[in-house]
């Protein structure tokens, strides 16, 4: 009786398992969308920005970006110091496969106390703590 209660319940937990395995490949797919989602609209900053040398800030408006691209998230533009900020609001999961996608930049990081992780680099203090920041460099 109980080796048939044993292999009831390790079946069970056999097939819970076999409905989390779709469930967290979806979950990578649906981080991989938003990362190549921010690398789009990173790529769109970056191209009005080496373009348009002296600005004070990133229309969002000008920027040109695909037909039919629209923001995951709330992407947004910042220009502070000399450097130009690219970010948003994103999981750590999120941050790491948008370094992953953008082949691991230290440029590209998670806002933690004004520092962009895991590179250390100084970020303006006005971007959102936790949010996933690219610096894009001024011309």
């Amino acid at each position: 009786m109980y080796p048939l209660a044993i292999i009831a319940i390790l079946l069970g937990l056999l097939a819970s398992f076999s409905f989390v395995e779709p469930q967290a490949s979806l979950l990578n797919h649906s981080e991989r969308a938003l990362a190549v989602n921010f690398c789009i609209y990173r790529t769109a900053v970056s191209d009005y920005v080496r373009t348009h040398p002296d600005i004070a800030s990133v229309p969002a408006n000008a920027l040109e970006l695909p037909t039919g691209y629209l923001p995951i998230r709330n992407w947004q533009t910042r220009i502070v110091d000399g450097c130009c900020y690219v970010y948003g609001e994103a999981s750590q999961d999120e941050v790491f496969t948008i370094r992953e996608l953008m082949g691991n930049s230290v440029l590209i990081g998670r806002n933690v106390n004004s520092r962009l992780s895991p590179s250390g680099i100084a970020v303006a203090a006005s971007i959102p703590a936790s949010n996933v920041v690219s610096i894009v460099s001024l011309p």
